[in-house]
């Protein structure tokens, strides 16, 4: 199975490297004209998709802010000399409120931009997806000493 996987993921780095080295898009692409070449992404896709992210990235840059001053002000909290038990946990919750936020933002995102996809492109895109997947899951069992 584990040799599967490798392959698998092998194979696949391979296929999308020649398809991108094909295409004249060289290893430093931005991410836009990779998945252009990949999904097969129509001029139209490529704005819409532009304009998603910049649509994520204003809806999550606040909330990351808020995050990272939750996060040290329950790092202050926690490290006092006198820690308030009820102010940590507000701290607490506040964190994993602002940590759900970017989540459903996240995936609010994700699902505009399967809405823009073909039946075809959404295909291409479970593959790459599952690819993703072997190739995090064979860098692990490397990690943790299989072969």
């Amino acid at each position: 199975m584990r040799h599967m996987m490798k392959l698998l993921a092998v194979v696949s780095l391979l296929v999308c490297s020649s398809q991108l080295s094909a295409h004249g898009i060289p290893a430093d692409a931005p991410p836009l004209a990779v998945l252009k070449i990949t999904l097969g992404l129509t001029d139209k896709q490529v704005e819409d998709t532009a304009a998603l992210m910049q649509e994520r990235q204003a809806a999550i840059a606040p909330l990351a802010e808020e995050l990272k001053a939750a996060k040290q002000e329950l790092n202050e909290a926690t490290n006092s000399d006198d820690p308030d038990p009820l102010q940590i946990g507000t701290l607490v919750l506040d964190v994993q409120s602002l940590q759900q936020d970017i989540a459903g933002t996240k995936a609010d995102y994700d699902a505009q931009f399967e809405a823009l996809l073909t039946d075809e492109q959404l295909t291409r895109l479970g593959n790459i997806i599952s690819v993703g997947r072997a190739v995090r899951a064979a860098h692990a069992l490397s990690e943790i000493g299989f072969h």
